[in-house]
């Protein structure tokens, strides 16, 4: 590819519920070595890019080091949030961040976009990629953090508006990740992810980095248990599961993923 395409080239988005497994598919994805970037960007939260400095803790987060974070000075920071457009932004980023070596295309992992991915995916031409657990596992994540059901439930379906509204206009440019698939079926389903953004996929990308690459957080542990999800349910209440199930969007979010089922 070469350096004027990339300079143009748009960022990839990904997004699904703080704790559905963000993190870990964001640093799969980085061990490519056509895509970078730091912990969270956030930066579409913003109205427009000289609104940046509002959306807290985003905008400070630019400011921290590698691999943490994005590694920007001040200066640059505030030359990034002059920008006219988004793409300029983003471009920006990538030429400023330390991160950025070769010219890398830029991932903007935000959990917060979800419940707003309609207004998101309005900002640019980007695709999106959307990783969802199975909603007993995902409650269970919740519930360890104090989350009591009905505060989760409300959160869960706020989220879950985000996505379809933004699913039924911008389809071709989302595509959905069942967690669990991720886990069974890791190389299948990062094909498929990796061809939707229309790179080159090869195995040996992950072989080669998987538990090595300086990422920030390091989830990209050996040990890291899929199986977990399968028993989610059974330390949780008859009335937990009852409401669960009542408000689930599991099949629905399944029939629309990379991989039914």
């Amino acid at each position: 590819m070469n350096r004027t395409r990339q300079k143009n080239q748009q960022p990839i988005l990904l997004t699904g519920m703080e704790h559905s497994g963000t993190t870990y598919l964001s640093n799969l994805l980085k061990c490519h070595p056509q895509i970078a970037g730091g912990f969270e960007g956030g930066m579409l939260l913003a109205s427009q890019p000289n609104q940046f400095p509002s959306i807290e803790p985003f905008y400070k987060w630019m400011l921290k080091k590698p691999p943490v974070q994005w590694g920007l000075s001040q200066n640059d920071l505030n030359q990034i949030c002059n920008s006219a457009t988004w793409p300029e932004m983003y471009q920006k980023i990538r030429s400023s961040s330390p991160l950025f070596q070769n010219n890398e295309i830029l991932l903007d992992k935000t959990p917060a976009y979800m419940p707003v991915l309609d207004q998101v995916m309005q900002k640019l031409d980007a695709k999106c990629v959307v990783i969802f657990k199975n909603t007993c596992y995902q409650y269970t994540s919740y519930k360890k953090r104090g989350f009591t059901l009905e505060g989760y439930i409300g959160h869960y379906m706020g989220y879950i508006k985000g996505l379809l509204t933004a699913f039924n206009k911008y389809h071709q440019r989302i595509l959905i990740v069942n967690h669990n698939k991720l886990g069974g079926e890791k190389d299948r389903v990062l094909k498929s992810i990796i061809d939707f953004l229309g790179l080159e996929y090869n195995p040996a990308f992950w072989q080669d980095d998987l538990f090595t690459k300086d990422l920030p957080p390091n989830v990209l542990r050996a040990d890291y248990d899929f199986n977990v999800e399968k028993n989610a349910g059974e330390n949780l209440s008859a009335h937990e599961i009852e409401i669960l199930q009542k408000y689930s969007q599991d099949e629905l979010l399944n029939k629309i993923s990379i991989l039914p089922g």
